[in-house]
This record gives C-alpha cells, sequence and structure tokens, in this order.
C-alpha cells in the first residue's frame, strides 16, 4: 500500500467516523462515545478488506474505486438531514418572516391590545343588558306582587297620592287615570294639566279615591 493509499484510507475512516457522529448526534446523548470508534475503525477495516480484494497497481483508480463504493450512502444521508434541516425554514410564511422586524411586533402587539379592548367592551355590553333585563325583570316581579291594589283603580278615577320623583322631590299628585298596566299609573296631572306617568313603587303611603274616599295601597 502506497503513502498516497494510506493517507486516503486514514482520511476516508475520519470522515465515516464524523459522519457516524453527525447522524446519531440526534438520538443519543452519548453518541460520541461509539460512534467515533465504530466509525473510524469500520471504516478502516471495511477499506482494508476492500484493498485486498481489489488490486492497487493503480493508486487513483483504486481511490476512484473505493470512493465510487463507501461515498454514496454517507453523502446521501447528509443530504437528506440537510434537506430536512431546511423544511421548517421553506415553510416559513412571509407573515411569520415579516412578524420577526421590531416595527411588526409592535403593530402586531397593538392590534392584539385593540382586539382585547374590543373583546372587553363586547362582554361589559353584554354584562350590562343582562343586569338591565335581571333589574326590569326584579321589578316587575315586585310590581306583580302589588297589582293587587291596581285591581281597585279604574281609567277614569281621580287619586291622589304622595309621590317621590327620579330627583328624589316628594310631592302630592292629583292625577285622572287615562291609562293601567299594572306597573305604571298614566294619567293628567290635574294640577299642572299635563300627561304624567307614575311608577307605583315610587308612591308613598297610600292612594285615596278623590270620589269615594276610599285608601288602598299597591
Amino acid at each position: 500500500m502506497s503513502d498516497l493509499v494510506a493517507v486516503f484510507v486514514l482520511s476516508m475512516s475520519t470522515f465515516y467516523a464524523v459522519w457516524l457522529s453527525l447522524e446519531f448526534s440526534c438520538k443519543s446523548k452519548l453518541h460520541l462515545l461509539w460512534t467515533i470508534p465504530v466509525g473510524f475503525f469500520g471504516g478502516f477495516v471495511a477499506m482494508a478488506i476492500f484493498s485486498l480484494v481489489v488490486s492497487q497497481s493503480h493508486d487513483f483508480l483504486f481511490i476512484s474505486t473505493v470512493c465510487a463504493v463507501f461515498l454514496p450512502l454517507p453523502l446521501w444521508r447528509m443530504l437528506k438531514r440537510r434537506k430536512e434541516a431546511a423544511l421548517p425554514t421553506e415553510q416559513t410564511t412571509p407573515k411569520d418572516a415579516a412578524s420577526s422586524s421590531p416595527l411588526e411586533s409592535l403593530k402586531n402587539l397593538k392590534s392584539n391590545l385593540d382586539l382585547i379592548k374590543k373583546n372587553k367592551v363586547q362582554r361589559n355590553g353584554e354584562v350590562k343588558k343582562v343586569k338591565t333585563k335581571t333589574q326590569t325583570e326584579r321589578i316587575r316581579r315586585n310590581y306583580s306582587r302589588k297589582s293587587a291594589g291596581f285591581k281597585k283603580l279604574e281609567i277614569g278615577d281621580r287619586i291622589t297620592f304622595d309621590y317621590t320623583n327620579a330627583n328624589y322631590e316628594t310631592s302630592t299628585r292629583r292625577v285622572h287615570i287615562t291609562e293601567l298596566d299594572g306597573v305604571y299609573i298614566k294619567g293628567v296631572d290635574l294640577d299642572k294639566h299635563a300627561t304624567r306617568t307614575f311608577r307605583s313603587d315610587r308612591i308613598n303611603g297610600g292612594i285615596i279615591n278623590m270620589d269615594t274616599g276610599e285608601v288602598f295601597y299597591v
């Protein structure tokens, strides 16, 4: 075996050791303990046996033959690993690539904050609607308990009562009833000569029928 062939065999053995280490680097943390010895000595023994079988009369012919036999497998595996490693990068969308810039990150952050704020406003609106609906239902339930008193009232009756308005001002009202619905009393205010609507829960004390003098409560 000439010096050139010996150097080539050592180089190929080293190449096999490095390739085998890279091949199993992602599969085992202790791959260096066996990949380097197996790759180096395995390649060396395989090429030594191959050199005994093949004529070494021409060094370059021997080197070319060894390369044709021993290099395709590691080169194919290295090319395949490179394609697999490059696959996530190739699948990266332009949007993901653009979002890596600081300006795009700030824009995305602002968009997310606006979306969160919008969702919060929507939720608050829904909660407010539910709360308002619940309050209305509760008021109507309370009114339903008092509806018995309204049965004694008729459209056309003239009544008087003490009433507290929305500004918490209490005054005595005299009303000619024009409409009753069990919750509100609607009629003409005889003192103000205007149509007014009164909530029964704001009536203080009893209601006096001005025609009969009867007193009842709602």
